[in-house]
């Protein structure tokens, strides 16, 4: 179930349309989101409907806005020892919470709090993307100016 939001920003009919619509979310961000960035995670988790499945890491900043916002949410945290211990662990929890939404029709929403720098390139491959450099952050980037 999601929180209810009060006043929120304008989020555009393209993205509002495809939270709506998706089988499966996940979001991730910053752990140090931007200013005013608490106010669209709210308005894009709203827009997500009650029946579909929310994925989320345990990470501070945008992940524990999501958490505080949809407490239904699927938790993939590091502190459970599923995916080991150590740096790894975290980048074996990204891993899952991708794949939880990898589905057809999941959407993947993310909250940077910075642009990506040009010279990262988009790879399918986890091990590149998971690899502390921040390549999901332009995977979604790209996915959003092409539906946006």
């Amino acid at each position: 179930m999601v929180k209810s939001v009060s006043a929120s920003p304008f989020l555009p009919s393209a993205v509002s349309s495809v939270l709506s619509s998706a089988s499966a979310v996940g979001f991730s961000g910053s752990r140090s989101p931007a200013p005013g960035a608490a106010a669209v995670v709210a308005v894009a988790v709203a827009a997500v409907p009650p029946s579909v499945p929310v994925s989320v890491g345990c990470a501070r900043g945008v992940d524990s806005l999501v958490r505080g916002l949809c407490p239904s949410a699927s938790v993939f945290s590091v502190a459970s020892g599923r995916w080991g211990v150590g740096r790894g662990a975290f980048a074996g929890r990204s891993v899952a919470c991708v794949r939880s939404v990898a589905v057809p029709g999941g959407v993947w929403v993310s909250f940077p709090a910075s642009a990506c720098p040009p010279s990262l390139s988009p790879s399918s491959s986890s091990s590149r993307c998971f690899s502390g450099s921040g390549n999901i952050y332009q995977i979604i980037n790209l996915l959003q100016q092409q539906q946006c």
